[in-house]
């Protein structure tokens, strides 16, 4: 610096009144002794240069809108007489605190600056403030206002200027709009001869520092003082307090860091340099007990305002309780005694009052004062102070007359006397480290551990010994933490084996658990007995069970992930919710909006956990009551442990002791075991993904509980009393599967049996309510039971002119007669047959007409087959409805049956059965020429419709025809079978150039069905390889086919978007996939589709275009392979014929054909397809829902993409002989050697 030579650039004559540069530090501006302001940029050229005192409001003069004059507008309770008042201007004044200097102060984003500066109106002083914009003009001018003071700061998030005002019995900070109207308003709480100096606010905007000075009675400056103040809830809330005397120095500076929001610099005229670091806390019980109030404590000044929220959620700024304190409050502590909820609080004159809880009387109370204490030393500043058991406290102070001073440790032992507290023995102990301060100061209870942080996250335990001693060393569990966390807590974690663990986060929103991270977004949190609850960035509430090992204590996903509407782990909150408090051993978690207001909410895992816990205390009425409450399936109640529930069911029944309550648990329950589905208690081990990686909420089934627990609780009922719950009685008989409605009807019938006809008609009303009447009318009238039905019908809407003379009529009907008619009516055509059926002869006819109307034939053969007349009766209407839908073999069947020979035969002959027919006709003695004449007949149908192969057993097997079943064998292909029958029967003179010529004929229509075959599958093969070449080129240039420019088909028209998967989500719809990949889905999905509904017709269409395989069209390869699977399947369906004539042909030494035709078969189709087969049938993606896809990429075991493997035609399907039988050896180009034939013996080939 001493080589640096300072150059004037320009000069202000008039000189400098005041000057501050803008936010981003491109703009000064200053004001001039001559009363102006000077605008310049960051070079000091001049921009403008304007004066201050102007008559003019500025540009944004307010401009009346007929909306009515100002005196006829709401100004609030009680304002309205205020508001007719007219200011007389001629009486506005300075305010007697004004220093008369001009100040400037810019908003947050350097848009506009403000100006407070004296002048003149007429003859009278008054202080004006005017907003400017950045190009210097004038905005607008602040309304008039009485005694305004010189203080002023722009709140940097720019909504408002902070400045002062002073009243005849108050003194007001006050806050203008950039308009220059006043907004809001709050009394400091000093004398009135106090003098505000400074507001400043910090630069987010959540706290306003005011810069005073305190008189005494010879109005000397007595001390200086710096108070914090934040707002909540449109409250003021004064935070903290720093008093500086003369001895020490007054404050002659202070200022706000710029880079970190809770930080404060303060100058003292003794030359002496503070610095403060904030944090915002929340003083709250962290005494572990089931009778914990879950107390808050707020410092407000000179009261503190006590709520416990096990009791009461009081909207802020109220309280439960308001405690008066002698100053300004600064720090509370809680004691480890009486529920944690004695409370101890530091005053900022270095005092501290004892305060003892009395929120477990009746009615709740507010805390008492024990006695106050005063702490030891001058000039010594205590910044916290915590209570570590009844008669002990520690305290963090320093010395301000010592530069660079050593924070100490101060254990102070006190003792009760009566109403009042005094100090027995002090200790202190220097923290002995010159780099590092001391952060925080902690005690728990339940660990027995006072911990204390330095600055540079190192971590300390404290002990005191029997002397008062203070011995502090690091904390062996967590030597050091990652990074400072203003905000510590002690916990264990684990079940069996607990650890210690230190939860800490840091002011960059990390969440650690000893120097595991276990969040990087989180924003608060709070330990519970059984959860360690925290909120995060993306608004939601975090519940990590403290029962789990230590190595599992972490979260398994983002923090995102709420798509699982049953994962009680993660709750969604409201933006930028922050937690309170959770009421330990319960289920409430209190958490504050931004704006400051309260919200108590109930999460379902603080619920799950209470509920389990009542469970395994066998509490159930508790434990049934909060399910009812916060709308939990009482399913769990039972599922828990299912045995213990069946064992104390009885327990269970009389503590509940509410027939409503049994009534709405019985009514819900279902064979499905929730602990392993909606409610399953969640995994956080490292393989908790494994078995279920893509997170599907798995449902295990429980078979016959619902009965199981009816049947059991219905007999706990009956055992205890019958009567008083009878209602549940009823929902057990409801509830079960299948419904014992009939049982439930005769309870009810057997309770009025017993002179109690009001009971029963309120049973009556009951299960109308439970059950559809017309449902119940009709069980009642299936029991013949016509007391019932009358008992029923009363309490329903039906007509009694309608079902009184139904009744009546039933009645008089002989009582099977009657059962018929009264299952006929309610569609029980079974039991009416079966009813009509014993009612008499006389109604025989009516039973085969019934039968008939009602398609009752196998239940009429059941009914009747022990009478053969009735049975045969019934056999021939059961074979005429047969024969009308074409049923022949049936209803030859029934006719046979029927003894019916001649019609047996008769429709046995339309199906071409010749083996039943003849088995018939020889079984009833049939003549030769009544058997010839039925065989000619078959033959002649067989020819016609060309099955040869039947016809030729006819002829060898009833005609005695060798010669035309050699012939007719010859035709149907069956060419071994027709050379057997050749050779047995000796027929070579006649029929041996016959078969010959038979055999080539054959030979030669093969090899032309095989090449057409062949021919088709090269043409399409070779296609497949380019569109699969042509798509390989599309995905690694990235060309993606694209569902939203053009559809399947390439035309423009959208709607056979229809046809895709209902399981598919739109983003998987139109991404990830090419359009070759997605055709074959695509065709699955639109064969599978039923054509029904408005795009039925569209859908047919599309079908239709996909079963063309257009070229070119995206449906091509799927058409292509379909195509392919069917030509190779026709291949393999010929190979037995192929084989059996190569056979033929060699029986007859035609050796030339018989090779023709295996080397085309075997060589030229075969042995070319079956290499190709894995080629051409590859897996296809299966589509995906993003849910799917984000759970696969982001689980911890590599999952791989699913796919649909195309299914492979099998060559040769059909091949059942001997190794080496197929080829023929003879009619390959050589014949192997025996080495080869041993390597195929080895390698069992199958062909």
């Amino acid at each position: 610096m001493d080589n640096v030579e300072n150059v004037c650039v320009g000069s202000i004559d008039s000189g400098i009144l005041s000057m501050n540069w803008s936010p981003d530090q491109e703009i000064v501006v200053f004001v001039t002794g001559e009363k102006k302001i000077i605008e310049m940029n960051k070079f000091f050229d001049v921009l403008n240069e304007i004066p201050i005192d102007v008559e003019e409001f500025g540009e944004d003069v307010q401009v009346n809108v007929g909306w009515g004059k100002k005196e006829t507008q709401f100004h609030g309770a009680g304002e309205k007489q205020l508001a007719k008042i007219k200011i007389d201007k001629t009486k506005i004044k300075l305010s007697e605190d004004d220093d008369f200097k001009i100040r400037i102060s810019w908003r947050g984003d350097g848009e506009y600056f403000v100006c407070s500066s004296v002048g003149y109106e007429g003859k009278i002083q008054q202080r004006k403030v005017r907003v400017y914009n950045r190009d210097c003009i004038l905005q607008s001018t602040n309304e008039i206002i009485d005694q305004l003071e010189h203080t002023l700061c722009w709140r940097p998030s720019g909504n408002l200027i902070a400045s002062s005002q002073k009243f005849a019995h108050k003194h007001n900070v006050i806050f203008l709009e950039r308009n220059g109207l006043k907004h809001g308003e709050f009394t400091i709480r000093e004398p009135l001869s106090t003098k505000i100096i400074e507001v400043l606010w910090n630069f987010d905007s959540s706290v306003l520092a005011l810069w005073m000075e305190r008189y005494d009675d010879d109005k000397q400056v007595k001390e200086s003082v710096v108070q914090i103040w934040s707002m909540n809830n449109y409250h003021w809330y004064l935070k903290q307090e720093h008093i500086f005397n003369k001895e020490l120095g007054m404050v002659s500076s202070i200022e706000w860091d710029p880079e970190k929001p809770l930080k404060l610099h303060i100058i003292t005229t003794k030359y002496m340099y503070l610095q403060y670091d904030y944090e915002w806390l929340i003083f709250s019980s962290t005494f572990v007990s089931e009778n914990d109030p879950a107390t808050v404590i707020v410092i407000d000044g000179k009261e503190v305002l006590y709520t416990p929220f096990r009791y009461q959620n009081v909207p802020p700024p109220m309280s439960s309780f308001k405690v008066n304190l002698e100053e300004n409050a600064s720090y509370i502590s809680f004691a480890p005694i009486n529920i944690g909820d004695d409370f101890c609080v530091l005053l900022s004159n270095n005092t501290a009052q004892f305060f003892k809880s009395k929120v477990n009387n009746k009615p709740i109370e507010g805390p008492s004062l024990i006695g106050t204490i005063k702490l030891p030393g001058k000039n010594i500043h205590y910044r916290q102070l915590t209570w570590i058991n009844e008669d002990t406290l520690i305290a963090i102070s320093h010395d301000l007359n010592v530069v660079n001073n050593i924070e100490k440790l101060l254990c102070i032992k006190i003792k009760y006397e009566g109403n009042e507290i005094s100090i027995v023995k002090i200790s202190e102990k220097s923290f002995e480290d010159d780099n590092n301060r001391i952060v925080r100061l902690i005690c728990n209870s339940s660990t027995k551990d006072i911990l204390m942080e330095s600055t540079d996250a190192s971590l300390y335990s404290i002990n005191i010994d029997e002397n008062l001693n203070i011995i502090y060393k690091p904390f062996e569990e967590c030597l050091q933490l990652n990074d400072i966390c203003p905000w510590l807590a002690v916990t264990y974690i684990g079940k069996e084996q607990k650890t210690k663990c230190v939860i800490g986060l840091t002011p960059r929103n990390r969440l650690y658990a000893n120097e595991k991270l276990i969040v990087s977004n989180c924003t608060s949190f709070y330990i519970h007995s059984d959860f360690l609850i925290f909120t995060t960035l993306t608004h939601t509430a975090r519940f990590l069970p403290l029962n789990i090992p230590f190595d599992d204590f972490k979260i398994n996903d983002d923090g995102n992930n709420v798509s699982n509407i049953f994962d009680e782990s993660i709750r969604r909150i409201e933006r930028g919710s922050k937690i309170v408090t959770a009421v330990k051993s319960n289920i409430s978690l209190v958490l504050q909006m931004p704006r400051g207001n309260l919200e108590t909410v109930c999460p379902r895992a603080l619920v799950l956990m209470k509920v389990r816990n009542l469970l395994d205390k066998y509490n159930y009425k508790d434990a049934l009551i909060i399910c009812r409450k916060h709308r939990i399936d009482m399913n769990i109640l039972c599922d828990h442990n299912l045995e213990k529930f069946i064992e104390n069911i009885e327990m269970f029944v009389n503590q509940v002791d509410n027939r409503d309550y049994f009534n709405l648990f019985i009514s819900g329950l279902k064979n499905e075991d929730i602990t392993k589905g909606m409610y399953k208690i969640k995994d956080y081990s490292s393989n908790s993904n494994q078995n279920n990686p893509l997170g599907i909420n798995l449902k295990k089934k429980t078979e016959n509980k619902i009965n199981k627990i009816c049947n059991t609780i219905r007999k706990t009922f009956e055992s205890i009393d019958k009567i008083k719950y009878l209602q549940p009685i009823l929902t057990t008989y409801v509830k079960s599967e299948p419904p014992q409605l009939e049982e439930a009807l005769y309870c009810i019938k057997s309770i009025k049996a017993n002179n109690q006809p009001e009971l029963a008609d309120k049973a009556v009303k009951y299960i109308i309510f439970l059950v559809n009447v017309d449902k119940l009318y009709n069980i009642a009238l299936g029991l013949y039971d016509f007391e019932l039905v009358l008992m029923i019908a009363q309490h329903s809407q039906k007509d009694p002119r309608e079902y009184i003379p139904f009744l009546q009529n039933l009645q008089k009907l002989e009582p099977n007669y009657q059962h018929f008619k009264i299952n006929d009516y309610l569609e029980r055509f079974e039991k009416a047959l079966k009813c009509l059926s014993i009612s008499g002869d006389q109604y025989f006819n009516d039973c085969l007409e019934y039968i008939k109307n009602h398609i009752l034939y196998n239940e009429a053969m059941k009914i009747f087959k022990y009478d053969e007349d009735k049975y045969k009766k019934v056999l021939l209407i059961y074979a005429e409805y047969l024969a009308s839908y074409e049923l022949f073999n049936q209803a030859a069947l029934s006719y046979w049956m029927a003894k019916e020979y001649n019609k047996a035969i008769e429709y046995y002959q339309k199906t071409g059965s010749w083996r039943e027919i003849f088995t018939i006709a020889t079984s009833q003695n049939y003549n030769k020429e009544k058997l010839d004449e039925i065989a000619n007949n078959l033959i002649e149908q067989f020819q016609e419709e060309k099955l040869y192969e039947d016809a030729a057993y006819i002829y060898i097997e009833y005609l005695n025809d060798p010669k035309q079943a050699v012939i007719h064998f010859l035709k149907s292909g069956k060419w071994l079978e027709a050379i057997r029958l050749y050779n047995k029967h000796h027929l070579q003179k006649e029929l041996e150039s016959q078969v010959i010529s038979m055999l080539i004929s054959g030979q030669s229509r093969l090899i032309t069905t095989i090449k057409e075959y062949m021919e088709l599958y090269t043409k399409q093969a070779s296609r497949l390889v380019e569109i699969r070449i042509e798509k390989q080129k599309k995905l690694e240039s990235g060309e993606i086919f694209k569902l939203d420019e053009r559809t399947l088909d390439g035309s423009t028209n959208n709607n056979n978007i229809d046809i895709l998967p209902d399981t598919m989500s739109m983003a998987s719809k139109f991404t990830g996939f090419t359009a070759y990949t997605l055709a074959n889905s695509l065709m699955t999905a639109a064969t599978a589709s039923i054509n029904t509904g408005k795009g039925g017709r569209k859908r047919r269409k599309l079908q239709r275009k996909m079963m063309k395989g257009k070229k070119g069209s995206i449906y091509e390869e799927g058409y292509l392979i379909n195509s392919l699977r069917k030509t190779i399947q026709r291949l393999d369906d010929i190979h037995d014929n192929v084989k059996s004539l190569c056979q033929a042909l060699l029986q007859f030494n035609k050796v030339e054909a018989a090779k023709e035709l295996q080397d085309i078969y075997y060589n030229n189709a075969i042995m070319i397809i079956k290499p190709q087969i894995d080629q051409i049938f590859i897996p296809t993606p299966v589509p995906e829902t993003v849910e799917q896809i984000r759970a696969r990429l982001m689980s911890s075991v590599p999952i791989a993409a699913p796919t649909i493997q195309e299914e492979k035609p099998k060559l040769i399907k059909n091949e059942n002989t001997p190794l080496l039988s197929w080829p023929f050896t003879m009619l390959e180009k050589h014949c192997p050697n025996p080495k080869e034939l041993t390597e195929k013996l080895k390698k069992k080939e199958e062909f």
